[in-house]
């Protein structure tokens, strides 16, 4: 949440706004064209749709991935995540909502049906490819490399971005798995080779089996059925549970509490404009559990930010509009 939104939000005086006065600025102000601040900065920094426009997918592999298809991708992460400010849904279904936006192109890229637009467009998922922050190609493609995908970048991805457990750094001296795969061989034939090695299996236990569950999306986000000629294999595993490919992949990070907190965390460090410390984990709670209440609606986490001690005692005072 941008700070110059919630901060004219907060109060017109040196002293911290009454709660009531501050929650009717802030729900105003959400309903503000001013609000696309939170489309553009929060969304932008947590899902990382400001890196979609400089992708670097190997051009020679992936000749489709130029700039119009690249803006395509971002519009379309920041028009999902908007639906969700606008609308009356839940935030958890970020995971695995059955909705997207898509234009002519990008609609050409994922096989959907054609809008009949240049400009990104609603449109219903129903084949378990798309739908969800999971699917979407800027997403994928920012947690590749540029000549292949990457199952420890992506399950780093999704620890981080999504659980905000961050994996810690690979020991030093590892070797790096090659940028291509070679002839005759899977990536997840050669990772798990280079998982044999203990110094290496320390990180890629963690990652490997949550990135392996978007495999059949290749490094350009693009659908695949096949890796080096061989059939993708999109079975994974998480905290002990198996799972087949990005749907069900999804349907195990919705059920898990830590997704939800994640948003809580995600939403007040962006409002505080800082990293949490363990002197925030009392506004995190009372934050999360007005989301909870409030149906994990984002508007609601929104506001329980806004109403924070933490918030309300940060805000700088904005001259009155």
């Amino acid at each position: 949440m941008a700070p110059s939104l919630l901060g004219n939000a907060a109060a017109q005086t040196t002293r911290p706004p009454d709660p009531e006065v501050l929650e009717a600025q802030v729900r105003r102000m959400l309903k503000d064209p001013r609000s696309e601040a939170l489309v553009q900065n929060f969304a932008g920094q947590w899902l990382g749709l400001r890196k979609v426009d400089g992708i670097t997918a190997d051009p020679s592999l992936f000749p489709g991935m130029d700039s119009e298809l690249k803006r395509a991708m971002r519009e379309e992460g920041e028009s999902f995540f908007r639906a969700f400010l606008n609308e009356d849904r839940s935030e958890l279904e970020l995971l695995d909502a059955d909705f997207t936006y898509v234009n002519d192109r990008l609609a050409d890229y994922y096989g959907l049906p054609r809008p009949g637009s240049a400009s990104v467009t609603r449109v219903s998922t129903g084949d378990g490819r798309r739908g969800g922050v999971l699917g979407q190609a800027g997403v994928l493609a920012q947690a590749s490399l540029a000549t292949r995908t990457s199952p420890v970048l992506r399950g780093k991805w999704v620890l981080g971005k999504l659980l905000c457990q961050e994996p810690p750094p690979p020991p030093p001296g590892v070797e790096a798995l090659p940028t291509q795969v070679p002839p005759g061989s899977t990536l997840r034939q050669i990772t798990e080779l280079h998982r044999a090695n203990p110094a290496c299996a320390s990180c890629h236990d963690t990652l490997d089996p949550i990135g392996f569950g978007l495999e059949n999306y290749d490094a350009a986000g693009a659908w695949r059925e096949t890796d080096n000629g061989s059939p993708v294999d999109a079975t994974g595993n998480f905290k002990g549970v198996s799972f087949q490919g990005p749907r069900e992949l999804a349907t195990i990070l919705k059920g898990d509490p830590a997704f939800a907190t994640c948003m809580t965390r995600q939403a007040l460090a962006y409002g505080l404009g800082r990293a949490l410390t363990d002197e925030d984990e009392a506004t995190v709670r009372y934050v999360d559990t007005r989301f909870s209440a409030g149906g994990h609606r984002l508007p609601e986490l929104l506001v329980a930010v806004a109403l924070s001690d933490s918030f309300r005692n940060r805000c700088p005072v904005p001259a009155a509009e």
